[in-house]
């Protein structure tokens, strides 16, 4: 099945935090890639569709923060391995 999505995707390599709004659930993943319109992350706790994320990143040019975007989760699927979740998400 070709890949719908017109934003181009370019990998990712960063940790980052989230939390589920509304649930007082807090997580972190890992980035795998991402684009101007959306990001996928792995990570040990599954999502449900339709969830509202705040997705914190950290950022290290000059000074250390955070960079923070809300998104909605898109698909959650189960890795092949069983180890976790992969996350499509998409900005909000």
């Amino acid at each position: 099945m070709p890949d719908k999505r017109e934003a181009q995707r370019t990998e990712a390599n960063y940790f980052l935090q989230f939390s589920v709004a509304g649930r007082g659930r807090y997580g972190v993943g890992h980035a795998l890639d991402h684009s101007e319109s959306g990001m996928s992350f792995r990570t040990d706790q599954p999502l449900v569709q339709g969830s509202y994320l705040t997705i914190r990143v950290p950022v290290q040019s000059g000074r250390t923060g955070m960079l923070t975007c809300l998104a909605s989760v898109i698909r959650c699927l189960t890795l092949p391995d069983g180890s976790g979740y992969k996350v499509g998400c998409a900005y909000d």
